[in-house]
């Protein structure tokens, strides 16, 4: 079963077994180097999280805390700027991190197991 739900304003409480989320992460300071297709047409606040780009991972990684069922997982987009050590050190309290590259060799994707 699949809910979608929307993080800053969720009203769900029950436990799940997967977690998948395509947050805003790119840094703000990143914005103006974007294609123009992305930075003139996508809206901001899907793109950015408005500061350095790990606020909804930080959001995350305390609400798999509780939403996770227990082995539970999460799966996010990340961007090819972010560092990887800030998101390892945000996620330090789960069991695993893993890394999955794009078909361009560019880390894209983070799976956290509870």
């Amino acid at each position: 079963k699949f809910i979608y739900d929307n993080i800053l304003d969720s009203k769900i409480n029950k436990t799940f077994d997967m977690i998948i989320s395509n947050p805003p992460y790119i840094p703000y300071n990143e914005i103006k180097d974007l294609p123009n297709e992305v930075k003139n047409f996508d809206p901001k606040n899907a793109l950015t999280d408005f500061d350095d780009g790990f606020k909804f991972y930080n959001m995350f990684a305390k609400i798999g805390q509780k939403y996770l069922s227990k082995k539970g997982k999460m799966l996010f987009e990340i961007g090819d700027t972010l560092n990887i050590n800030i998101l390892k050190k945000i996620f330090n309290c789960y069991q695993d991190f893993q890394i999955y590259k794009d078909f361009n060799n560019i880390n894209r994707f983070i799976k956290i197991i509870k």
